[in-house]
């Protein structure tokens, strides 16, 4: 999928992105609806091809794509799989209805999340395994954005802990500590790709005492943070459990 043939005759589908406040509207379906329809009328275009997740499965059937099986595709620790849809035998796609643009000019809806001062104590937010037992999002107001899902992170104490460098900006109240009054940070290993949305500051000296600089982690839809930090060199990554927002 990385390499452009211009005579070839399949499309290759890199995604479907649906801005946070628009999803679970069926924007995606009729976005992708739509385009199967438009390809439809290419004479060049034989079919539309594309790998996905097996959670995405189900969502691309539903849009006419017929699944081939697992891929050879080897990107992140999560499975591949193949989907198809030729153009020639494909039915009509209905077009994007009334009640679909309807819905983009309804309000957002507010994702349901909690913070941690709203639970009795840490153990509280773990599941029987002591893992995260809700999706850890953005807790930003409006944004919700999924950083980590359920059943990822165990809770640890990094020693030593860093603390916010001075030009750093800070999160807006009740957020006035990195990790307010707990030495517990939610831990994620091996690798960034655990998260489901995350963004990286450029490596910065710590202020905590070590030697080895550190890159400070944040929101990567609206860009909130610092959330959590992780070592310039990877492999252990911690999230504050009082800067991130619990869906429940």
């Amino acid at each position: 999928m990385s390499t452009n043939d211009p005579t070839g005759r399949s499309v290759c589908i890199h995604a479907v992105a649906v801005s946070p406040p628009f999803r679970k509207r069926g924007v995606a379906s009729a976005l992708m609806r739509n385009y199967v329809e438009r390809m439809q009328t290419e004479p060049d275009v034989d079919r539309l091809l594309l790998i996905c997740h097996d959670d995405l499965v189900q969502f691309y059937e539903q849009c006419g794509f017929k699944y081939v099986g697992k891929s050879h595709v080897v990107h992140g620790a999560r499975a591949w799989f193949e989907m198809c849809l030729e153009i020639s035998t494909s039915t009509a796609p209905q077009s994007i209805s009334p009640e679909v643009f309807a819905a983009l000019k309804k309000p957002a809806p507010q994702h349901p999340q909690r913070y941690l001062d709203s639970f009795s104590s840490l153990s509280a937010v773990r599941d029987s395994s002591g893992l995260n037992a809700h999706d850890l999002i953005c807790p930003r107001v409006g944004c919700g954005s999924i950083i980590l899902k359920c059943g990822v992170a165990d809770l640890a104490i990094p020693s030593p802990e860093p603390q916010l460098p001075p030009e750093l900006p800070r999160l807006p109240d009740p957020w006035t500590g990195l990790n307010a009054n707990h030495e517990e940070w939610w831990l994620i290993t091996p690798s960034p790709m655990s998260f489901e949305n995350v963004s990286f500051s450029k490596p910065t000296q710590s202020q905590g005492g070590s030697s080895t600089p550190i890159k400070y982690l944040g929101c990567a839809e609206c860009d909130l943070g610092p959330l959590g930090w992780c070592k310039a060199t990877g492999g252990e990554f911690w999230l504050a459990p009082s800067r991130v927002g619990y869906k429940v």
